[in-house]
C-alpha cells in the first residue's frame, strides 16, 4: 500500500462513513419513504408530500422500536473502534497484500480471502466481519477526502 493512501487512511479513522451523528430517522424512517416512492412520478410537490405523509402514519409502534433497534446496534458498534484499534486493523490490512492487491497470485481466491480476515480477526479480536466492515468504511472514507481534494485542487487550477 503506498504511504499517501496509508497516512490519508490514518486522517480518515476520524471521518468514518458510519457518522455517530446520524439519526433513528436515517436508518430507518428514510429508507422506508424513500422504497414506497421509488420508481413513481409524480405531479407536484404536495402529491410527493402527501404520499410521504401517508406512509409514515402507516408506521407502527413495532417499526420505530425496530428503528430505535437498529440505531442502538449501529452505536454500540461505532463506539468498540478506538482510533488505535482502527489504527491496528489498517496495519493488518496492510500486511495482508491479497486483501488489496489485485496483482496477488490470490488476490482472486476467496477462501484465501477469507482466511487473511479470519487472522486480522484474531488479531484485533473482533469477528472478521466487523473488521471487513470498518475496514470498508475507512477505505471509502479515504475515497471521499481524495475525491474531496482533487476536486478542490481542479478548482484552484481554473480560477488562475
Amino acid at each position: 500500500m503506498h504511504q499517501p493512501i496509508l497516512l490519508c487512511l490514518h486522517y480518515c479513522i476520524g471521518t468514518s462513513t458510519i457518522s455517530p451523528d446520524l439519526a433513528p430517522c436515517d436508518f430507518f424512517l428514510f429508507p422506508k419513504v424513500k422504497s414506497a416512492l421509488k420508481g413513481t412520478r409524480f405531479e407536484s410537490v404536495e402529491v410527493v408530500k402527501a404520499k410521504a405523509t401517508e406512509v409514515l402514519n402507516q408506521l407502527t409502534e413495532a417499526d420505530f422500536q425496530h428503528c430505535f433497534q437498529q440505531w442502538k446496534s449501529h452505536m454500540e458498534r461505532l463506539m468498540e473502534w478506538s482510533e488505535d484499534k482502527a489504527l491496528q486493523l489498517i496495519n493488518a490490512y496492510r500486511q495482508q497484500n491479497l486483501l488489496w492487491d489485485p496483482r496477488h497470485k490470490n488476490h482472486f481466491e476467496k477462501n484465501m480471502k477469507e482466511d487473511a480476515w479470519r487472522e486480522i480477526s484474531a488479531e484485533i479480536g473482533m469477528s472478521a466481519e466487523h473488521c471487513r466492515k470498518k475496514m470498508l468504511s475507512l477505505l471509502s472514507g479515504y475515497r471521499r477526502e481524495r475525491g474531496q481534494g482533487e476536486i478542490q485542487q481542479r478548482n484552484c487550477r481554473t480560477e488562475k
